[in-house]
């Protein structure tokens, strides 16, 4: 599943971890949530100031969440 940053000004736009507009904040607390569920394996994005997320190329701009099946 692929799911888009948060940003600072809540607009439904696409941005990368190294844009001015992106909530590292938000997203943290995003990434913590979707790692709490039972079915999520991994999630790839590169902002590695994010605990628990793994670099992965091409994963500037959306966060991959791996499921268990």
């Amino acid at each position: 599943m692929d799911v888009r940053p948060l940003r600072t000004d809540a607009k439904m736009l696409g941005v990368t971890f190294q844009n001015s507009s992106y909530s590292r904040e938000n997203t943290r607390v995003l990434v913590e949530s979707l790692l709490a569920h039972r079915n999520v394996r991994s999630i790839l994005f590169n902002d590695t100031q994010i605990k628990g997320v793994t670099h992965w190329a091409g994963h500037d701009n959306h966060l991959h969440v791996n499921m268990h099946q």
